[in-house]
């Protein structure tokens, strides 16, 4: 059972590690190509774009394209992040639900009972729990909750304020995504050697 669990959180760690390193890599190579166009700007190459036939103004620009293949894919950095974070902890909701034979998916019982069949429970898998409500449900009640255990994954601006929209607030990085994968691994049958 543990070596089931574990290779379950492993191969969702790994496919976002692959997801992850897709985007980084768009993200690097267009920036390059932005980079490499400007250059060229800068030494009288050819403007790509069009302008508008009559007033002159520009419909678009090679610059502007490249710029929002960047935004576009560091967005989808952000939203790959909070759905994995998802993704994990409802995998450790799925599983211990099943060994721990419980009808419900109440987050306290199933620790109740994950503890009484030997599991060990990372203590960040709370912090994880928050973080997947406030996600999930973008309300004032999950975000003051998660603001309170964790607040490292708001944004450096963060200002909290009422009917916010958390989700938006939260900024996963690697290191955050590290954590979660940890934690959950941590917080469920272990393989025997």
């Amino acid at each position: 059972m543990g070596y089931v669990y574990e290779s379950g959180i492993d191969t969702l760690r790994d496919s976002y590690l692959t997801a992850s390193d897709t985007l980084q890599k768009r993200i690097e190579e267009t920036t390059k190509a932005l980079a490499g166009y400007q250059a060229d700007q800068e030494n009288g190459g050819e403007w790509i774009g069009e302008r508008d036939p009559e007033e002159g103004y520009v419909i678009w620009d090679q610059e502007k394209v490249f710029e929002f293949e960047i935004e576009a894919a560091n967005e989808a950095v952000g939203e790959l992040r909070k759905a994995f974070a998802l993704a994990a902890y409802h995998y450790w909701e799925r599983k211990l639900r099943t060994y721990c034979k419980q009808p419900s998916g109440n987050h306290d019982d199933l620790v109740k009972a994950a503890v009484k069949e030997g599991y060990l429970i990372s203590p960040n898998l709370d912090r994880v729990r928050r973080l997947a409500n406030t996600l999930k449900h973008n309300n004032d009640s999950a975000g003051t909750k998660l603001l309170a255990v964790w607040p490292q994954v708001f944004w450096s601006l963060f200002k909290q304020r009422p009917n916010m929209d958390w989700y938006y607030a939260i900024v996963l990085s690697n290191d955050h995504l590290e954590e979660i994968f940890d934690a959950v691994r941590d917080s469920g049958p272990q393989t025997k050697l």
